[in-house]
């Protein structure tokens, strides 16, 4: 028996009878695995009873819940045995993707040599049977991952990924039922910064095209990779208009009184603005982002220090805008703070919000929570 085994844990839904054939190869090559018939239809019953006669475990949903839901389903079984082997990790992929036994054991040897990796395993995304929309999709799903979170993976949407053991009660413990369930993972473990590897596969695999609801999963996967950089972005908004509006009542009540545009006015009317403003933002973030924190105080001062250093870029920018290009005081104020957001948003998410300042949890905070999914 290997010394360091995985667990492939694969969700079937009406799956082709070649499934037989690949849990046999399987075993053959000395690979455990847990089979979830996701709800299929009954004609597919004799197929699931061959898979277990050959002696592999397969759990079965009475109806379809989901890819997700199956693979809590199949890591619950995990954690309620008592005498579970020392795998090393799990391996989840999905029925309709072709990926021959080398992938598998390919996947196993590198998290072996990379035990606290979640591994991801591409396929060639300029693949020729990869429609045109595919690969544009994808492209601009990278370049936000590389964005938001500083990680290059090309293939965001592969049905093949590998979790170290210690990180299963965490996916138990996560929302989703669907394929959002691993996107939503992936992106709270990038976020927390945990080790993430992208491996390119010899041989591609392949994911039949299902029309409107493939298209709805790939919006759900790219809704949850880009979910930090939209929660961040729509409290900046709301900073952000009511730093405005604030900007825009101290201005006139200074004009009103004949107060010269010079560079101190609008360093007053920006300070009393965005102080107000920065307390309401930090208020937002400290729900968001300081509850994960295991150095909260740190948290703040940087906080604090970014925004002092936007007040003063923001005050000097107005100001060459107001006197120089005569721009009024709220298109300058909009134009700057759309500026001062790109430039800052790395800042404030890499460094600000470092995930060195948090508290990565581990195995224990899935058998916390085990009950509630």
């Amino acid at each position: 028996m290997k010394q360091n085994r995985i667990m492939l844990i694969i969700s079937a839904n009406n799956p082709n009878k070649s499934l037989i054939d690949y849990t046999r190869d399987l075993s053959l090559n000395d690979i455990d695995l847990i089979v979830v018939d996701d709800g299929s239809d009954a004609k597919y019953s004799e197929l699931f009873d061959k898979i277990v006669s050959e002696g592999h475990l397969v759990l079965r949903h009475a109806k379809k819940m989901g890819h997700g839901r199956s693979l809590k389903t199949a890591i619950n079984h995990m954690m309620n045995k008592e005498n579970l082997p020392p795998y090393i990790g799990i391996v989840v992929t999905s029925a309709d993707a072709v990926n021959d036994i080398e992938t598998i054991l390919k996947l196993e040897k590198e998290m072996t040599t990379l035990p606290n990796f979640i591994i991801l395993a591409r396929q060639n995304v300029n693949y020729d049977n990869i429609r045109t929309f595919d690969k544009v999709f994808n492209r601009f799903t990278s370049f936000m991952t590389r964005w938001i979170y500083g990680k290059k993976i090309i293939d965001n949407f592969t049905n093949l990924r590998a979790y170290p053991i210690s990180l299963i009660g965490q996916i138990l413990a996560t929302r989703g039922e669907d394929l959002d369930l691993e996107a939503r993972f992936l992106a709270k473990a990038m976020d927390e910064g945990i080790a993430v590897k992208e491996i390119r596969l010899d041989n591609n695999y392949h994911v039949e095209n299902k029309g409107k609801e493939y298209l709805l999963e790939k919006f759900k996967v790219f809704k949850q990779i880009i979910s930090p950089f939209a929660k961040y972005s729509s409290i900046s908004i709301i900073t952000a208009l009511t730093e405005l509006l604030l900007f825009k009542i101290l201005t006139t009540l200074f004009l009103f009184f004949n107060m010269e545009k010079d560079l101190i006015f609008i360093f007053v009317s920006i300070f009393f603005a965005k102080s107000m403003a920065s307390i309401l933002n930090i208020v937002l973030n400290k729900n968001y982002k300081y509850k994960n924190s295991g150095r909260k105080k740190i948290t703040f001062y940087r906080h604090l220090l970014i925004n002092f250093i936007k007040l003063g870029l923001s005050s000097y920018l107005i100001y060459i805008l107001m006197n120089k290009l005569a721009y009024d005081e709220v298109r300058s104020k909009i134009l700057v703070d759309i500026l001062l957001f790109l430039l800052f948003y790395k800042i404030v998410y890499s460094w600000v919000f470092s995930s060195k300042n948090k508290k990565i949890s581990g195995e224990g905070y899935g058998k916390e929570k085990r009950s509630k999914n």
